[in-house]
């Protein structure tokens, strides 16, 4: 599931396409060519994961610190946000028995609703907000943080497998 350099032109794609780019890049961002350096670095570096469980689908884990990682999912469109969710939470679940990991946030500028939805869809509750901290479209906006700890998400695995069962 962990993607090594040589998997840079399937992450590179995914990244690229029309239906992830708009939405993972801001004024003044990174342009495609600049992700594709941004993806080669991050595949490079043994802190970061970058996990593909499906073949339209990235799930990316940067490290904050030792125990926490900031999560960001790039889907192409057409597999359905469920797919997308089961990959997430597939993703999750891996770093879970793979690292040291214990915390997990997302960052959702308002402008993307999407982005804040699809957190709250795999389990992520909102923690705060960062304001006036990200521009699109020449416009300011704030960022919704979203959150999830190693307990929480176990503990809602627990409640899906005893719903399953009953």
């Amino acid at each position: 599931m962990r993607c090594s350099p040589a998997d840079l032109a399937d992450v590179d794609r995914i990244l690229k396409d029309d239906s992830v780019f708009p939405y993972i890049t801001d004024d003044g961002g990174m342009g495609p060519e600049e992700m594709r350096s941004y993806a080669y670095q991050l595949l490079d570096n043994v802190k970061f994961y970058i996990l593909k469980p499906r073949a339209n689908t990235i799930v990316i884990f940067i490290p904050s610190n030792c125990i926490t990682y900031d999560v960001h999912v790039a889907a192409i469109q057409g597999g359905g946000r469920k797919h997308a969710v089961k990959d997430a939470t597939a993703a999750v679940m891996w770093m879970l028995e793979n690292t040291e990991a214990q915390k997990f946030t997302t960052l959702a500028p308002r402008c993307n609703r999407r982005a804040g939805i699809f957190a709250r869809m795999c389990g992520m509750v909102r923690e705060g907000t960062i304001t006036k901290a990200y521009q699109k479209d020449g416009k300011i906006y704030d960022i919704d943080i979203f959150g999830a700890d190693k307990d929480y998400i176990l503990s809602k695995q627990q409640e899906e497998v005893t719903c399953q069962e009953q």
